[in-house]
């Protein structure tokens, strides 16, 4: 029965593990934690940097706080951040946040299939939800494997009565 138990967990782990990357490209930044707040005031004050990266500065320290919260990390002491300009998922989807691209800022667009147990918190399309991405990053704490996280800013349905289209006004970041 206990082996039977350990199998099943395993199954479980490999269920619902977050997939990792396959590569991250284009490294546009790298800092430790303890000097988050004057870089990110430094970097608001570059006139290259796109509206969408300096909004991802702004929520990142306390996404960050509660991102350790969620997965039960002690400290950020220690912490190397790593922030990409894009990054290639395991199924060759390439997600983008970067001021320039081509010369052209591009940030995904991405659809997040929603944990189910969450579903009823959101409005969604059919368990769909959409968002724009605006930090890739990397976190490796002391002693601890690498940390995964993109932040992105959630999209809003426009309209109640059509809510599933993807991609046009009836759309709005939120």
């Amino acid at each position: 029965i206990r082996r039977r138990a350990i199998v099943l967990q395993k199954q479980l782990e490999k269920r619902y593990k977050t997939p990792v990357s396959l590569s991250y490209t284009m490294k546009l930044f790298e800092f430790k934690i303890s000097e988050a707040t004057v870089f990110f005031e430094q970097q608001k004050k570059n006139l290259n940097l796109n509206e969408n990266m300096i909004k991802g500065f702004d929520q990142f320290l306390e996404s960050l706080d509660e991102y350790f919260d969620m997965y039960k990390i002690g400290s950020a002491e220690g912490c190397q951040i790593k922030i990409f300009g894009s990054v290639t998922l395991n199924n060759r989807a390439i997600l983008r946040a970067t001021n320039k691209f081509q010369n052209w800022p591009w940030f995904s667009n991405i659809a997040i299939a929603m944990n189910n147990e969450e579903l009823s918190e959101y409005p969604s399309d059919k368990g769909i939800c959409y968002a724009k991405t605006l930090l890739i990053t990397e976190i490796r704490p002391l002693n601890e494997s690498p940390l995964h996280l993109a932040l992105v800013q959630w999209y809003s349905f426009k309209s109640k009565n059509i809510p599933f289209v993807y991609g046009c006004p009836l759309l709005k970041l939120s």
